[in-house]
């Protein structure tokens, strides 16, 4: 096992959680047990988060090298779960309001995720697997829905909600596409 120079910077204001897991355990039945950690190759991945309000919460795991999770959540119960296995993806993300929630996984190297939602009980799934995928999403409003699938090589995609109660799916497979959703 090689873990080196793994770097959490972390600001909080009243109630916030946060739990970073910067190397995977292996699992186990003995919830007491102390963790057990697999043979990887773990280094220089960076979690910046600044959490401002009640209960708002950030879940990250980054299995491999620099990976950067940076991450703001003002407000209350605003929830973030970040999973990052490879080398160099980035995830930006950034709520305001109430009950938003974004879950955003990638595999590979060099995959972008921009990430913004303001209002309440907006919501954010987003998964990238390959290499230089790029994923932008910006909601604004009330109950917004994006859902966001990147397969491959070299793909983009760019959805912005504003207003109540869109939705929009995007999947791609392959390489250099690319998707816009705009919804008013």
């Amino acid at each position: 096992m090689r873990i080196e120079m793994n770097v959490v910077r972390l600001q909080q204001s009243i109630g916030g959680i946060f739990i970073a897991l910067l190397c995977a355990p292996v699992l186990s039945s003995d919830l007491l047990a102390e963790p057990q950690y697999s043979h990887l190759y773990t280094e220089n991945n960076l979690v910046h988060l600044t959490q401002e309000g009640n209960l708002n919460s950030l879940e990250v795991s980054q299995q491999g090298s620099l990976n950067t999770l940076t991450a703001s959540q003002t407000g209350s119960l605003n929830s973030i779960e970040a999973f990052q296995y490879g080398a160099k993806n980035l995830i930006k993300a950034n709520q305001i309001g109430y009950q938003n929630t974004v879950n955003a996984t990638q595999y590979g190297y060099d995959n972008e995720m921009q990430l913004t939602q303001q209002g309440v009980q907006n919501t954010i799934y987003a998964v990238q697997a390959g290499s230089l995928n790029y994923a932008e999403i910006s909601q604004s409003g009330y109950d917004n829905l994006a859902v966001v699938k990147q397969f491959g090589h070299a793909n983009s995609v760019s959805i912005e909600q504003y207003g109540t109660g869109h939705q929009a799916a995007v999947t791609q497979y392959g390489t250099h596409q690319t998707a816009v959703v705009l919804q008013y």
